[in-house]
């Protein structure tokens, strides 16, 4: 159809701009975002440190969501979110995450 975007067999439209960007989480609640749309996302805890994940109000294991660690049990890391407004925190210090964003 003219206009539309095409997108490849089997591809969900919210995951057809994908890209990657790093986040870093702090002790405050961070927004993940690199200022682009995000319809769904994929997040990866690369460090020892549990990160949690929540909305506004995510204060670690009170209100947040832990994701994986390299070390800690936790929510699957290949667990897809939509991630608009998703936000992260930390108990100390700070930790990059990678994720793997669809838009539209």
């Amino acid at each position: 159809i003219e206009g539309m975007q095409h997108m490849p067999e089997g591809v969900p439209g919210s995951l057809v701009n994908v890209r990657t960007f790093t986040e870093s989480c702090g002790t405050t609640a961070t927004i993940i975002s690199d200022d682009k749309p995000i319809a769904s996302g994929l997040i990866w805890n690369n460090s020892a440190t549990p990160v949690y994940l929540g909305g506004s109000d995510v204060a670690t294991t009170v209100t947040g969501f832990p994701i994986c660690t390299n070390t800690a049990l936790c929510l699957r890391a290949d667990m897809p979110i939509d991630a608009r407004r998703v936000q992260c925190i930390v108990t100390a210090g700070s930790v990059d995450v990678l994720i793997l964003a669809g838009g539209q």
